[in-house]
């Protein structure tokens, strides 16, 4: 019994500290700063000129200082890349990173910001990089960068979008001033899609507080004169991203939703399963058809056949 006892006790004394067992790793902050140029979204990347991953692309940033912050270095950073003044920015933390492998050189864990401006000037390569400028942001680029910088300006990309849809930032991409057209034209770069302009006009300009007429307008540019705003004082907005148009694969499920769960609908949900249904060689009475319904027609049609000659499906029940 003591015997076992001791056993233990000299396991426990031979087992590391909590401080024994620390790990020793360098801070760096890496910066994903946007702005809208020449009508696309850009990333501020620089090449580097140093290892690992000379001469590769890559998020512009470097090692935390003695006797400055997290914040600090980031923003130090910002200057040196872009000799602007920080407070000109729209300035966050986004996340950290700290997988072990994620730097040769050892372990080395970054926190990433991401910082907005509209048109930022060309930028001046700092210490560590051969030379920088403003780089479109698109599906290729990802596969370009160093480190997992890759995975860094996804995130932020994301982040950006984000904001979009819940806070007031979209101006910020913009000047002091600015026209709906503009402002219209971030949404829909950022989101990769387009909109409506009627609708959209519609919501930022009865948003509370999301912007302001300036009184003046824009002259000198082909059409009518263009009204212009600034930013006003709510920070808070609903813009919701629209919803994007369904794959063609998200059609195939729908259409095999559709077929399982035909008995399940047809009880469940009767008379919308019979109201404008697509599949019936005349249409049911009702109101609003099924999204389901019109995802299997849709997807029969894009396979080559007809909805008329499709399964019989809970939709065709004969209406009432």
């Amino acid at each position: 019994m003591s015997g076992e006892l001791h056993s233990v006790n000299s396991a426990e004394k031979a087992s590391p500290t909590p401080f024994e067992a620390r790990v020793l790793a360098n801070v760096t902050a890496d910066l994903v700063v946007l702005t809208v140029r020449e009508n696309a979204l850009k990333a501020l990347l620089v090449v580097r000129d140093t290892p690992p991953f000379e001469g590769k692309l890559a998020l512009p940033g470097g090692f935390v200082h003695s006797g400055e912050d997290l914040e600090q270095a980031a923003l130090r950073r910002i200057t040196e890349e872009t000799g602007l003044d920080s407070h000109q920015l729209h300035f966050e933390q986004v996340r950290a990173y700290s997988a072990p492998g994620r730097d040769p050189r050892g372990r080395v864990v970054t926190v990433s910001f991401l910082a907005i401006a509209p048109n930022l000037p060309v930028p001046v390569a700092g210490a560590g990089a051969e030379s920088a400028d403003w780089y479109e942001v698109n599906a290729s680029l990802t596969d370009q960068l160093a480190f997992d910088h890759d995975q860094i300006l996804d995130d932020a990309l994301e982040r950006a979008r984000s904001l979009l849809e819940h806070t007031t930032i979209a101006p910020t991409f913009c000047g002091e001033e600015f026209t709906l057209r503009e402002l219209r034209r971030v949404y829909e770069i950022v989101w990769g899609m387009s909109l409506d302009n009627r609708n959209f006009q519609r919501k930022v300009t009865k948003a509370e507080g999301f912007i302001e007429p300036t009184g003046t307008e824009r002259r000198g540019v082909p059409g009518r004169p263009a009204k212009l705003y600034a930013r006003g004082p709510a920070t808070i907005l609903a813009f919701p991203r629209p919803r994007e148009a369904p794959s063609q694969e998200d059609l195939y499920i729908e259409a095999h939703l559709c077929i399982i769960g035909s008995a399940s609908l047809a009880v469940t949900r009767p008379s919308r399963m019979q109201a404008g249904c697509p599949l019936r060689s005349r249409p049911c009475r009702g109101s609003t058809p099924n999204r389901k319904d019109v995802g299997l027609c849709k997807f029969i049609e894009a396979v080559g056949g007809s909805p008329r000659s499709a399964p019989r499906s809970p939709c065709s029940v004969p209406g009432r």
